[in-house]
């Protein structure tokens, strides 16, 4: 066990940290600024946007709802406009195009000032080009052209794919005349980007990076106070088994799981533990991609579902969505430690928020196998106390988190070759003043996605229409801003009144769950009679996947996870050399699937439906 000491901020103007000053103030085109969460990185661009147009990149519908209210309660700010899911369907239930919504909102607080915090999904949305399909004239020139900060928040959560988006917008913005500043923020390290800012395609002095100066003593904000932290080899269930519920006073006890799945099989079982300690079932609230989207548990524990605990919930129980950036009230909680060191810092730093002190219990992962991870075995044998700073040196901890920058780059061309064929307005309109300077430092935008294209435009072979039907698929999962990650609609019985309905991962359904009781093909919805844990598999199965060849037809491959599917659909292909090595493209396709690691999926066929 080790101590994490407290810390806190000084202040270096005003009321303004040394990191909160060179948001405001820094010039750079493109910031990157680690920051511990509850430093406030947020309050630097409500400040800003008091005055200018802010447009405010979330992870989560929760964290949107928590920075709006931030903006008009503590800031006072006159204009909070979100972009998200539900606000889109409050317009059309009120009779309005959202896109068109969306225009005025950039047209009004562009001369006016004001924040804009949208999801993910909601900027790739405008950058892809969807509101063209609606008929309204807005998308990437906007963006461009009448905003002044374009921010990533909790950029650490970024996956592959979102990492390629941002490379897009970074090229756009590090070329044209005028265009916002970009800013990456995390609570992690800003190390965490060091390789994908040395990307070299940015000019020099186009990147201002740095940290938070945090304080050990003399310090006149406090961030956190002493956090133990203590590793156990047992599982989230047996601690919670040993420990009981602390007495909870002014505060909630958090369980984090790594494994949906797991907290499913542990639900009722953790439901009886609560009751014999005394809590209903209304004080305890999960936050899970399930669970958020109705008032109660998908299961039948009578747990309250949603995003946001209320003062009556004293016990939250989540997973990876907790890390983003949602502040709880929080001393004592009991975790599974995450993918890697970034998001067990990220859990950690949920508890002990402001002066009070806390302590995490960090238990083994559903996830991971019996090994330790390195990060895990090397602070498993900490002891004494730890400043923030020292933990963060520890060289298990370096990398915080794995990027693969090449990916990303190479996905960021994807994007902006996709854009210039569905698109073309967007990239030599929009964004003309960027083409014209990266071609003068002969910098090119145009990866391997162009270069097939070009050789299926000036080349003739056998094959080449289930070529272009191939790459047709790859510019329709580029467009997929789910990252292709197929939802369906399910219905559970739970023990109240009424049942739980709404969407989640396929590949989750299918991996996770039995076959459905019946499906309703009119609303499309798969329904089980009972509750979500009488459905739950012993053993996950494998996924059924139906992908596009380059060489003409579906390959079927049957997987454990995306990633062994990649790595079959990869060797299938290569096993194939022999057959269509001599023609045009293969080596380019299969380096082009090597590095993006796109899969062309065959909705139509890669189906739910099968199992019924």
């Amino acid at each position: 066990m080790f101590t994490i000491q407290s810390h806190g901020i000084k202040y270096e103007r005003e009321t303004f940290s040394y990191a909160q000053n060179k948001l405001i103030q820094s010039q750079s085109p493109i910031r990157i600024c680690g920051s511990p969460t509850g430093a406030g990185k947020t309050y630097a661009f409500l400040e800003l946007a008091k005055t200018e147009l802010v447009f405010f990149v979330v992870p989560t519908q929760a964290l949107a709802k928590d920075i709006k209210k931030t903006a008009i309660e503590k800031v006072k700010l006159p204009r909070v406009e979100i972009w998200d899911f539900t606000t889109t369907l409050e317009w059309i239930k009120q009779g309005e195009e959202p896109w068109r919504e969306r225009k005025r909102h950039l047209e009004d607080m562009a001369a006016k000032g004001g924040i804009i915090i949208a999801t993910l999904e909601a900027l790739a949305n405008l950058v892809l080009g969807k509101p063209g399909l609606k008929n309204v004239d807005t998308g990437v020139r906007d963006l461009l052209w009448k905003i002044k900060h374009l921010v990533f928040d909790e950029a650490h959560t970024l996956n592959e794919r979102a990492f390629g988006l941002v490379h897009f917008m970074i090229m756009l913005i590090a070329n044209s005349k005028d265009a916002p500043k970009l800013s990456l923020l995390s609570a992690t390290h800003s190390n965490l980007f060091s390789d994908f800012i040395k990307a070299g395609d940015l000019p020099d002095g186009f990147i201002d990076s740095f940290d938070e100066k945090i304080e050990n003593t003399e310090y006149d904000r406090p961030i956190h106070g002493d956090v133990e932290v203590a590793f156990h080899d047992k599982s989230l269930l047996e601690m919670v088994e040993e420990l009981g519920v602390p007495q909870l006073n002014n505060s909630s006890l958090l369980l984090i799981y790594d494994s949906l799945a797991k907290f499913v099989a542990d639900e009722n079982a953790l439901a009886r533990i609560f009751d014999n300690c005394g809590y209903a079932p209304n004080q305890i609230i999960l936050i899970n991609g399930q669970d958020k989207q109705t008032a109660y548990s998908w299961g039948s524990s009578g747990f309250d579902g949603g995003r946001a605990p209320l003062p009556r919930h004293k016990i939250i129980i989540g997973t990876s969505a907790v890390e983003m950036g949602v502040n709880f009230k929080v001393n004592q909680a009991i975790i599974e430690h995450g993918i890697d060191a970034a998001a067990l810092l990220q859990r950690i730093g949920r508890v002990a928020r402001g002066a009070d002190c806390g302590r995490v219990e960090v238990c083994r992962s559903s996830l991971s196998k019996r090994k330790k991870l390195s990060f895990i075995q090397t602070l498993s044998k900490l002891s004494g106390n730890y400043t923030i700073t020292a933990l963060r040196q520890e060289l298990a901890l370096n990398p915080l988190r794995k990027i693969n920058t090449q990916r990303a780059r190479e996905l960021g061309k994807a994007y902006w070759s996709m854009l210039s064929r569905q698109h073309p307005s967007l990239i030599y309109g929009a964004a003309k003043p960027a083409v014209e300077t990266l071609s003068s430092q002969n910098k090119s935008v145009l990866g391997l996605l162009s270069f097939l294209h070009y050789i299926c435009s000036k080349n003739e072979w056998y094959h080449k229409r289930p070529f272009k039907k191939w790459l047709k698929q790859i510019d329709r999962t580029l467009q997929d801003v789910r990252g292709f990650s197929p939802t369906v609609r399910v219905r559970f019985k739970n023990n109240e009144a009424g049942s739980c309905e709404g969407e989640y991962n396929r590949d989750w359904v299918v991996s996770k769950l039995v076959s459905p009781d019946a499906y309703d093909s009119e609303n499309d919805v798969y329904i089980y009679n009972k509750s979500r844990e009488k459905y739950l598999r012993d053993k996950p199965s494998p996924i059924s996947y139906e992908i596009y060849s380059p060489f003409g037809g579906i390959i079927q491959i049957t997987a454990r996870n995306i990633d062994d599917a990649r790595k079959q659909y990869f060797n299938r292909l290569e096993a194939q050399g022999g057959r269509y090595g001599r023609e045009p493209g293969f080596e380019e396709a299969l380096k082009f699937i090597q590095m993006t690691g796109l899969l062309a999926r065959d909705d139509e066929m890669d189906s739910l439906c099968e199992t019924i």
